[in-house]
């Protein structure tokens, strides 16, 4: 492709030859040949311009104001699929791709986030402002997680050719679920991560509370389940343990989940004398033992072999759980600050954690 000049060097070379520079010489002063130097001399003598002129082909499909008028659709209606902003400007999917893309505008996943409503958005507020300046190594972060039997988190991927997608080497294969799950509660602090507690909501022999005979007995963890399993045993010792080693005014923190904020909780919390940090409504992003389940769940996701019952899917989560490293743990509670700054940036809206 030949060498196209700038308008302010085709105006330089204009000048050096009408002062007396060969076309030859000119030539090999830029670099171009010596027809370009002919061609720019006869431009400035033909229309007064080093400017390059208006090139002739199809003219585009989208004037100015259609641009203008495109890119308000899109910019109000993010939802929609390409085929809608092109019928109704009349123009190919292509064509209203690349013009997006052009304003830096492409398709993408929506992020998945608990809805936030207008109280649970100003309780993220309240909590943003209440935490300015907290020692987040002092907090002890807890929470549940269900992981189910035969579970697969991670997205495989292969290298295959077309046509080949259903090849038994390149299918990720995926089990019927049994619905069969196993709970466990964790703890996590600066420099510590307690041993998990199963809690055994899946044994058959529960035992009654207090439920009438003939009726069914509850499923799930309901506070008084909670209070007897963590905050009685498992919860008090971490308490413990992380004023013994170095904080004495520990905060634990939860989740706004029913066992949690049971009025019978709340007083087994008082006995104890366990103090809580509140935490907003609809908010996982806000406490980093998420992302250590997150990490746990892909771990036994890679394990060798798939576990096939519940003791053999304890004994992997127990096994993956250690292998996390503790540094791994620390950062993300050093992290604490950087979540409540991306809070107040959001105005108490979703934050990318």
């Amino acid at each position: 492709m030949p060498i196209e000049l700038s308008p302010r060097k085709r105006g330089k070379l204009v000048g050096l030859v009408t002062a007396g520079l060969s076309h030859r010489k000119a030539a090999s002063r830029f670099g171009v040949s010596k027809s370009a130097v002919w061609r720019t001399l006869r431009q400035e003598n033909l229309h007064n311009t080093q400017n390059s002129l208006p090139r002739s082909g199809r003219p585009p499909m989208l004037g100015e104001r259609e641009k203008r008028r495109l890119m308000r659709e899109v910019m109000a209606h993010p939802g929609e699929p390409w085929l809608y902003f092109a019928n109704i400007f009349g123009v190919s999917i292509s064509t209203v791709r690349k013009f997006a893309n052009s304003m830096g505008l492409f398709k993408r996943h929506k992020r998945k986030k608990p809805l936030l409503t207008p109280k649970a958005i100003a309780a993220c507020k309240s909590w943003m402002k209440a935490n300015i300046g907290q020692d987040w190594r002092r907090v002890i972060f807890t929470d549940e997680s269900s992981i189910e039997l035969g579970l697969d988190v991670l997205q495989r991927w292969t290298i295959r050719k077309a046509g080949e997608a259903y090849l038994p080497q390149h299918l990720q294969t995926t089990f019927r679920s049994s619905r069969r799950t196993l709970m466990v509660w964790g703890a996590v602090a600066y420099r510590k991560k307690w041993d998990l507690v199963r809690l055994p909501l899946d044994s058959k022999d529960l035992e009654p509370e207090g439920v009438a005979a003939g009726k069914r007995q509850p499923k799930g963890l309901n506070g008084k389940r909670y209070v007897r399993w963590i905050v009685n045993g498992p919860l008090k010792r971490c308490v413990q343990e992380h004023k013994r080693a170095r904080w004495r005014d520990v905060l634990v923190l939860e989740d706004g989940a029913p066992c949690h904020s049971w009025s019978g909780t709340k007083a087994a919390r008082a006995k104890h004398k366990i103090p809580s940090l509140t935490h907003p409504p609809s908010s996982p992003d806000l406490n980093p033992i998420e992302n250590v389940w997150h990490l746990l769940k892909m771990k036994v996701s890679q394990e060798e072999r798939r576990a096939t019952n519940l003791d053999e899917l304890r004994t992997q989560i127990q096994r993956c759980w250690k292998a996390i490293p503790i540094e791994t743990i620390n950062r993300l509670i050093d992290g604490m600050e950087t979540r409540r700054a991306a809070v107040q940036q959001a105005k108490g809206g979703s934050t990318r954690f």
